[in-house]
């Protein structure tokens, strides 16, 4: 939802920007071309890359496109690789190669400053929050644990005689694991699975790739013939 805000102020500012210089008949189309590109976010990143650097090439010879630069910044800012960070760069140095830092050049380096400092706040965001969850997770973790292993104490002393050994498969496995891998051999994926146990999908995946690395699987059907034949 703040993406969408912050891309909603920023097509707010880059059409004041469009509007406040000579009418550029292709205006309409630079518009257009933004709000796909803005649509195109939620596709697989190979799309999303793809129609984000054609639009910022685009850009460079187009004012109508140069004039929504902006919007290109604060998504390609979003992206992992550095070069296409960075992308953004390129129409801005051809622009005021070609044209000179005239006023549009001059607005378009402002908006796009801001478009950056929005993505930077994004960021930071993320990972906070990221490592809030991960905090609670790992929080949550040691408490089942605590609580496990009292159960565990108690159990032993009302039936020393009862064995309650895991089975040889699942041995080096911790109780998370096993319950992971339970889950998984129910046909649950990871948002069902995290949601059984109040945990994130972050830390569900990161269970089920410990799992997978440890008894060396390749895929979670794997996992689920390896429960049941346990």
């Amino acid at each position: 939802m703040e993406y969408y805000l912050d891309e909603m102020s920023l097509f707010a500012l880059c059409c004041i920007l469009l509007i406040a210089h000579p009418f550029d008949p292709f205006a309409i189309a630079g518009l257009l071309a933004a709000v796909t590109m803005v649509c195109a976010s939620n596709a697989s990143a190979p799309v999303r890359i793809g129609v984000e650097v054609a639009f910022t090439t685009i850009a460079c010879a187009s004012s109508a496109l140069f004039a929504f630069l902006p919007v290109a910044a604060y998504r390609l800012m979003h992206e992992r690789p550095w070069a296409v960070r960075l992308a953004w760069v390129v129409p801005l140095i051809l622009h005021g190669a070609t044209f000179g830092m005239d006023a549009l050049w001059v607005q378009g380096c402002a908006i796009c400053i801001v478009a950056c400092a929005l993505a930077v706040r994004d960021a930071r965001t993320v990972t906070e929050r990221s490592g809030l969850t991960r905090a609670y997770d790992e929080l949550r973790e040691r408490t089942i644990a605590l609580a496990n292993r009292e159960a565990d104490g108690a159990r032993a002393a009302d039936a020393p005689n009862d064995s309650t050994s895991q089975p040889a498969l699942f041995e080096d496995l911790t109780q998370r694991e096993i319950a992971v891998a339970q889950l998984v051999a129910e046909g649950m994926d990871n948002r069902e699975i995290s949601q059984r146990l109040f945990l994130s999908e972050g830390t569900i995946r990161n269970h089920i790739s410990a799992i997978l690395s440890k008894k060396q699987l390749t895929n979670r059907t794997q996992i689920a013939v390896l429960y049941y034949t346990s």
